[in-house]
Protein backbone atom coordinates (compact mmCIF):
# COMPACT_ATOMS: atom_id res chain seq x y z
CA UNK A 1 0.00 0.00 0.00
CA UNK A 2 1.55 3.35 -0.96
CA UNK A 3 0.06 6.31 1.09
CA UNK A 4 -3.62 6.29 3.05
CA UNK A 5 -6.68 6.05 1.38
CA UNK A 6 -6.53 9.77 0.00
CA UNK A 7 -3.55 9.61 -2.09
CA UNK A 8 -4.93 8.34 -5.30
CA UNK A 9 -7.50 11.03 -5.12
CA UNK A 10 -4.74 13.51 -5.13
CA UNK A 11 -2.82 11.92 -7.35
CA UNK A 12 -5.74 12.20 -9.67
CA UNK A 13 -7.13 14.97 -9.05
CA UNK A 14 -2.89 16.28 -9.74
CA UNK A 15 -2.81 14.62 -12.74
CA UNK A 16 -6.06 15.80 -14.36
CA UNK A 17 -4.17 19.23 -14.49
CA UNK A 18 -0.64 18.06 -15.34
CA UNK A 19 -1.67 15.68 -17.77
CA UNK A 20 -5.65 15.17 -19.09
CA UNK A 21 -6.44 18.84 -19.88
CA UNK A 22 -2.86 19.39 -21.77
CA UNK A 23 -3.41 15.64 -23.41
CA UNK A 24 -6.79 17.14 -24.59
CA UNK A 25 -5.49 20.12 -25.91
CA UNK A 26 -2.88 18.10 -27.99
CA UNK A 27 -4.99 16.06 -29.60
CA UNK A 28 -6.99 18.59 -31.65
CA UNK A 29 -4.52 21.03 -32.38
CA UNK A 30 -1.32 19.06 -32.97
CA UNK A 31 -1.74 16.09 -34.58
CA UNK A 32 -1.98 15.60 -38.32
CA UNK A 33 -4.34 12.76 -38.18
CA UNK A 34 -6.22 10.79 -35.10
CA UNK A 35 -5.21 10.47 -31.62
CA UNK A 36 -6.68 8.80 -28.42
CA UNK A 37 -5.36 9.41 -24.81
CA UNK A 38 -6.64 7.60 -22.25
CA UNK A 39 -5.52 7.64 -18.03
CA UNK A 40 -6.85 5.19 -15.53
CA UNK A 41 -5.19 6.55 -12.09
CA UNK A 42 -1.35 6.77 -12.81
CA UNK A 43 -1.39 5.13 -16.10
CA UNK A 44 -1.66 5.98 -19.74
CA UNK A 45 -2.22 4.96 -23.15
CA UNK A 46 -2.21 6.87 -26.12
CA UNK A 47 -2.89 5.99 -29.87
CA UNK A 48 -1.79 7.66 -32.98
CA UNK A 49 -2.72 7.37 -36.74
CA UNK A 50 0.37 8.55 -37.66
CA UNK A 51 4.14 7.91 -36.44
CA UNK A 52 5.15 11.53 -36.60
CA UNK A 53 2.12 12.51 -34.17
CA UNK A 54 3.26 9.74 -31.73
CA UNK A 55 6.99 10.91 -31.51
CA UNK A 56 5.95 14.80 -31.40
CA UNK A 57 3.68 13.62 -28.51
CA UNK A 58 6.36 11.71 -27.51
CA UNK A 59 8.89 14.46 -27.00
CA UNK A 60 5.82 16.92 -25.74
CA UNK A 61 5.07 14.73 -22.92
CA UNK A 62 8.05 14.38 -21.59
CA UNK A 63 9.00 17.80 -21.18
CA UNK A 64 4.99 18.44 -19.77
CA UNK A 65 5.43 16.16 -17.10
CA UNK A 66 8.79 17.42 -16.50
CA UNK A 67 7.26 21.18 -15.65
CA UNK A 68 5.26 18.83 -12.93
CA UNK A 69 8.34 17.75 -11.24
CA UNK A 70 7.24 14.31 -13.11
CA UNK A 71 8.98 11.85 -15.54
CA UNK A 72 8.59 8.52 -17.85
CA UNK A 73 9.98 5.93 -16.56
Amino acid sequence: MQGGSISPLLANIYLHYAFDLWGRAMEGRHAQGDVIVVRYADDWVAGFQYRDDAERFERAVAQRLGQFGLKLP
